[in-house]
């Protein structure tokens, strides 16, 4: 994320700077490179700068070329999402048994669960809505991930003893209600880091800027 945050002035010069042929040749080759280098020769899984970047350009194409995506009707962008989700959990289901195969079947660069995604986000790209409560939950959602995907691991194995194996409804609940609470905890840490970070802003600005000191200093 850090790597991305420093390289996306670049890309986004870049961006505006490309005309739409050059932005599709883009969106092709970061792809042919994640779908090799990641997916195919199963180096990273999704997890890596170069799928960063395909998601990115992926992203701004979609944005400047709307009219592109917008010839498709949401009906079918919902019937592509489940087709690919459907074809996903089968051959994940095959491929259970076989590690490696199993885990290439369940990376983020697999182009089945990233054609899904451009479909579900397409599905819901043109919608208009407006609700401050929503807004302000959605906001906090940020902190569930960004803590799971880093403290939260050392919880795993605690988590996943909840789980009864016999019992299929039993573990549905767990995961409902472990995930609801989960996000409740989060949401908390992210409320008192939102007021903190606003403490440390105010404090900011009674702190005089360097060259003002300066300035007095050579008063």
């Amino acid at each position: 994320y850090v790597y991305l945050m420093l390289i996306a002035p670049i890309l986004n010069k870049a961006i505006e700077q490309f005309s739409r042929k050059q932005l599709l040749n883009a969106v092709v080759f970061v792809s042919i490179a994640d779908l090799i280098l990641g997916y195919l020769m199963n180096m990273d899984n999704g997890y890596s700068f170069i799928h960063f970047i395909f998601l990115y350009i992926v992203g701004a194409y979609i944005s400047k070329e709307p009219s592109l995506f917008d010839k498709l009707k949401r009906k079918h962008y919902l019937l592509i999402y489940i087709i690919c989700a459907i074809l996903w959990g089968i051959i994940a289901y095959v491929t259970s048994g076989e590690k490696v195969y199993f885990k290439t079947n369940i990376s983020y660069n697999n182009p089945l669960i990233i054609i899904a995604s451009i479909a579900f986000f397409n599905l819901f790209r043109k919608i208009q809505f407006s609700n401050s409560i929503i807004n302000k939950i959605a906001s906090l959602a940020i902190a569930s991930y960004l803590i799971q995907d880093g403290i939260g691991r050392m919880l795993y194995p605690w988590f996943g003893k909840l789980f009864y194996n016999d019992c299929v409804l039993m573990n549905i609940a767990t995961m409902i209600v472990g995930g609801f609470v989960w996000f409740i905890g989060c949401s908390f840490i992210e409320i008192l880091r939102q007021y903190l970070w606003r403490g440390i802003e105010k404090i900011a600005t009674l702190i005089p800027p360097l060259h003002q000191k300066r300035i007095l200093e050579n008063s």
